[in-house]
């Protein structure tokens, strides 16, 4: 199999999209002007190696997503997290695989239900269960299957078999040493490797995220000592409040400062590129920052709950989608999104025994939110105790509960879409809005009329997945931001029709 390679200058500068048709040897490729291309393999991110080498299906962690040929195979890499991923979906003898959910789905010729309000509440199901779900999927408008692929390489050859390539799997560490020092390597090698003076377009160079919790802090301590001297924080509503400024200022780096809600008084942010992902949180926070993410890595501590905290999580699962929903507006911008607290990410039974170790004492509180690993990497550094870790501060945070959280420019055209949308088919609409607005109401005229609705009474309740047992109109805002973003995508269809 080989390579065709298209460059379309109005696709958002990371952004890819290949298509596979049964017993071709040719797999086009669609792609943005920073997506770095030759011959055999194009990528829009970094990893642990040498790029030269460009060794992104065999490396130990990577960020971004790319392809390679491989022993007549074409091979896809996700990140090495589960909150960025590929997506693929058939059209008869036709495959498209793209980082983009709505690059793949336009290129598809399709959309999401738009009878269908679940799709965030399944996705979030997806995540929390982790790797012990393999087979994810979610229909579309034409009933089609989306597969999400995760923490995996994907080959694909030209009878369109696709085969899972499992990650390469790192050492369980032992001590807090050796997960310091694997933490470390991991960090400078991808810093390494996105500054490559051999890339082609841009040179990365490293953004840490601070705050006054703990995860991203003790991320920006280990950048702080392999030279990365830029951060950026929030506050929440007032300056100082819960921001990680004067941290940052203690690790040698200099900060710049947002507010959380800085995004509702500036012209030009598109909230539906943070709502095209399902999920009613957002990390439109990041829109004010843009010009400052450009060619950049953001270092971020997602995943410290798991790795860190006392939740119980499945392995690479998260109660979260957070780096998800930053996808579309990552692509667009130009910048990397790098979770380095994913690694080691398999063996979260090893973290908690280190935390939990003699050796750890000194950096346990005994509070509620304790996490004494990330203390020692944090006050090691130089920080002093009491000035981080004291609460759980959420300023970097924002949810979408309703309309009205949004700007106004966004609700006019949020309500403007939401109220165009297409009734459902009358079968669609017995499930999907008839029978969930009947089960509370069926609640409220008791156990009698309840049991007569469910036959089995609770028991049979507990069989209906839990995401088909509410929703609101927020929901919708998913199909609303797939809807705005897929104008950035047509010029791909266009060039790919042309190629048919």
């Amino acid at each position: 199999m080989r390579f065709k390679l298209s460059l379309c200058g109005t696709l958002p500068k990371l952004s890819w999209c290949a298509h596979l048709r049964r017993g071709s040897d040719v797999v086009s490729v669609y792609h943005g002007p920073w997506v770095e291309i030759d011959d055999g393999w194009f990528v829009e991110g970094a990893w642990t190696g040498p790029f030269e080498k460009r060794e992104i299906d065999s490396a130990l962690f990577n960020i971004g997503s790319g392809g390679v040929i491989r022993v007549g195979r074409a091979v896809f890499c996700t990140p090495t997290d589960m909150i960025g991923r590929l997506y693929s979906i058939r059209v008869g003898a036709d495959l498209f695989i793209s980082n983009s959910l709505v690059f793949v789905l336009t290129m598809a010729g399709d959309e999401p239900d738009p009878s269908y309000p679940f799709y965030g509440s399944k996705l979030n199901g997806y995540l929390q269960v982790g790797l012990d779900a393999k087979n994810k999927t979610f229909c579309t408008r034409l009933g089609r299957k989306v597969a999400l692929h995760e923490y995996c390489q994907i080959a694909i050859d030209n009878d369109l078999r696709l085969s899972r390539i499992e990650k390469p799997v790192f050492p369980q560490p032992g001590s807090f040493k050796d997960y310091v020092s694997m933490l470390e390597g991991v960090l400078r090698a991808v810093l390494e490797n996105a500054g490559s003076p051999s890339r082609r377009h841009a040179r990365y160079q490293g953004l840490a995220t601070v705050s006054s919790g703990y995860d991203s802090n003790a991320v920006a301590a280990l950048l702080a000592k392999a030279g990365v001297r830029e951060a950026v924080t929030f506050y929440d509503a007032i300056p100082g409040k819960d921001s990680g400024e004067e941290i940052a200022r203690l690790l040698g780096m200099n900060p710049r400062v947002y507010a959380r809600q800085d995004f509702q008084k500036m012209s030009g942010i598109d909230e539906a590129e943070f709502l095209s992902w399902p999920d009613k949180r957002s990390d439109i926070v990041f829109a004010p920052c843009e010009k400052h993410l450009v060619g950049k890595v953001l270092v971020k501590g997602n995943y410290g709950d798991v790795v860190f905290g006392a939740t119980r999580y499945k392995m690479l699962g998260s109660g979260h989608m957070g780096g998800s929903r930053i996808t579309e507006f990552r692509l667009r911008v130009g910048f990397l999104h790098f979770n380095p607290l994913y690694t080691g990410g398999l063996h979260l039974s090893a973290m908690r025994r280190i935390a939990t170790s003699q050796e750890m004492a000194p950096w346990r509180l005994g509070k509620i939110y304790d996490r004494p690993i990330p203390r020692r990497i944090i006050e090691e550094a130089g920080v002093p105790r009491g000035s981080f870790g004291t609460t759980k501060a959420f300023s970097a945070f924002y949810e979408f509960n309703s309309p009205a959280d949004m700007s106004p420019e966004g609700r006019a055209a949020f309500e403007l879409y939401r109220h165009s949308m297409p009734r459902p088919t009358l079968l669609r609409r017995a499930w999907y809005w008839g029978l969930i607005r009947l089960r509370p109401r069926c609640e409220t005229l008791g156990k009698t009329i309840k049991s007569f609705w469910w036959t089995g009474g609770t028991a049979a309740e507990s069989l209906i997945p839990s995401h088909y047992r509410a929703y609101d109109d927020m929901d919708f805002a998913t199909h609303w931001g797939q809807a705005r973003v897929r104008e950035r995508y047509v010029e791909a269809v266009t060039a790919h029709a042309k190629d048919l």
